[in-house]
């Protein structure tokens, strides 16, 4: 079953044969446009299918066939999916609260801001007291002490 998944995905690149009832079946337009953006000869043509589906233009046998055309990657190319950091969001909510910008602003402040920046960041918001905290001020102060040590981490391991 999972299998059908990847091979229906992977068709795409290598041009396997796929029939039709497993593109049905197994075919997700949204996962396999954010696998085929990981790679700068896909990243246009998946962006523009994924313009189409989002205004319902394009059903899911046409999708899969029109990217399946578009898609000039040579057959042996190995796309990985992001491994995403999973303290990611609690950085950049916290960078969007801090600096008072949006998602995308936020996410390029993440990427110039050097690690020792972060870190400080970090542990500012992350030494609060807690005795005047709701449940969910607590979480999310946990979140910022957890994703402070894991940064830290890796901050370490580069240096080394």
């Amino acid at each position: 079953m999972a299998n059908d998944y990847f091979d229906v995905m992977t068709s795409i690149v290598n041009k396997k044969k796929i029939s039709e009832d497993l593109i049905l079946q197994h075919f997700n337009g949204w996962g396999t446009v954010k696998w085929l953006s990981g790679h700068p000869k896909a990243l246009y043509e998946a962006n523009m299918i994924n313009s189409a589906r989002g205004n319902k233009f394009i059903g899911k046998i046409q999708e899969y066939k029109a990217l399946r055309g578009l898609i000039q990657i040579p057959k042996n190319t190995y796309l990985k999916m992001d491994k995403a950091d999973k303290h990611m969001n609690t950085i950049i909510n916290l960078i969007k609260n801090h600096f008072q910008v949006g998602t995308f602003t936020a996410k390029d402040y993440y990427n110039i801001l050097p690690g020792s920046e972060i870190i400080k960041l970090l542990e500012r918001y992350g030494r609060k007291n807690e005795n005047m905290m709701s449940a969910k001020e607590l979480k999310s102060v946990k979140d910022i002490r957890d994703a402070l040590v894991n940064k830290k981490k890796i901050l370490e391991s580069k240096n080394a």
